[in-house]
């Protein structure tokens, strides 16, 4: 596996016979800093390390320590696309073909592919480019956009695949779920182009021949939050005990975060670090999967002190996303919602608590999110809505989507903390 570290953008790979067990150290690449898009060509037994840096180069190297081998060759710009990238060599039939990504991540990405009779080119382009793309008339309606960094596999039956990237869009052209894996059927006929689902194009059910399908589970819909041992490294965020499929930002504080101190519990511990700022605020969550959906958390707060906030949050970027709120002011619980849009934080609606347990909830409808909030978690009331868009990648960058999940922070942290019941998210 060969990758890149940001924000010095250097590339290592590590490798395994059993991706399951053990890996190697990191092998440091020295000689390509500042890029991106990394990949390793086997040929014989030589490892060439191929890279996008301005174009797109190549360079023997000796794989046991990752040093260059001879010269460092050019292999070109594609067609002349804006950002060609995520490139990838393949030998067929006596040529080396070479595939890449062009027009950056957004609705004009799409995939060329060119060849040659030498490794090191010059490279000729299929007359057919792109071979995947749909920023066309007869895909510009589709859900699906946004569609490259393509790679071709072919399976144990000869039949050819290519694995890509792309987004489901949610209205105007607009995603908030960030990049997806798909997959789609390839004929590569002898000394011929690889041919793409038949016409470059990809839909959510494509029926084709197909390998055996194999079950994958479901992720839960419901998080009962508790504490799992795993044999991972020491630092490793999954110690905590969440199940695979937890996130958090940056570099978080494990002490702030417990699955033992109150069993079948999550007890987040709040810093002066709040959503807003793009380092580790104390915060756990899950991807939004599906436009249309329902979280909801049962929150405890009894521990909440004055100048401290928990709640649940539809999170895209510390100056985009939708939250619920629960604080204490003058000895009084309050629930709010909480829009922030860039500079802009607003709160449409508070209300009192009478309880100390209070249900919280996200939920949309594709179009809106809505802040709810419920004392019996049956009867919920809205607290707010706010469009799509301003969580949206096209609007705020970035490339990870919305993310859904709890949250605590405080103005001064004095021995306070919430704790959450469970989370549950599901399809509506």
């Amino acid at each position: 596996m060969v990758t890149t570290v940001f924000p010095s953008r250097r590339h290592f790979y590590v490798w395994t016979d059993n991706p399951a067990g053990e890996w190697s150290d990191p092998i440091v690449i020295d000689f390509a800093i500042g890029s991106c898009d990394p990949t390793l060509y086997f040929e014989g037994d030589k490892c060439y390390f191929l890279w996008k840096e301005g174009d797109i180069k190549i360079c023997e190297i000796d794989v046991e320590t990752g040093k260059k081998i001879g010269e460092i060759h050019h292999l070109g710009t594609g067609l002349g696309g804006r950002y060609p990238e995520g490139p990838h060599i393949y030998k067929k039939d006596g040529y080396y073909y070479l595939m890449l990504a062009e027009g950056g991540t957004e609705q004009g990405h799409h995939v060329n592919i060119l060849r040659s009779r030498n490794l090191f080119g010059p490279y000729e382009p299929n007359r057919a480019n792109p071979i995947l793309s749909h920023f066309n008339m007869e895909m510009q309606n589709s859900e699906i956009q946004g569609l490259g960094h393509a790679d071709l596999v072919q399976a144990p039956d000869s039949t050819w695949w290519m694995i890509c990237l792309g987004y489901r869009t949610s209205g105007y052209l607009l995603h908030v779920m960030g990049r997806e894996t798909m997959l789609a059927p390839v004929r590569w006929d002898e000394n011929a182009w690889p041919v793409v689902n038949g016409n470059g194009t990809l839909t959510t059910d494509m029926h084709c021949p197909t390998l055996p399908q194999v079950p994958m589970p479901l992720d839960p819909v419901r998080e009962e939050f508790n504490y799992v041992k795993r044999d991972v490294p020491a630092d490793s965020y999954s110690t905590i005990g969440l199940p695979w499929g937890w996130h958090s930002i940056g570099n978080p504080d494990y002490s702030r975060y417990s699955l033992t101190e109150r069993k079948g519990w999550l007890r987040l511990k709040p810093t002066t670090t709040t959503l807003d700022k793009a380092t580790s605020p104390t915060f756990v969550a899950r991807r939004q999967t599906e436009k249309v959906f329902t979280a909801t958390t049962l929150l405890d707060a009894s521990h909440i002190g004055e100048g401290m906030q928990a709640g649940i949050t539809a999170y895209a970027a510390p100056l985009n996303h939708y939250d619920v709120i629960v604080e204490k002011r003058d000895g009084k619980l309050y629930a709010k919602s909480n829009i922030r849009i860039g500079e802009l934080a607003h709160c449409d609606k508070e209300v009192p608590l009478n309880s100390m347990k209070v249900y919280l909830r996200i939920t949309s409808d594709a179009a809106y999110y809505y802040m709810q909030v419920s004392d019996d978690g049956k009867s919920f009331q809205t607290l707010g809505k706010m469009d799509f868009r301003y969580v949206s990648t096209e609007v705020i960058g970035g490339f990870t989507g919305v993310m859904l999940g709890v949250f605590a922070q405080c103005t001064s942290p004095d021995n306070m903390y919430a704790d959450f019941d469970w989370f549950e998210m599901h399809r509506r």
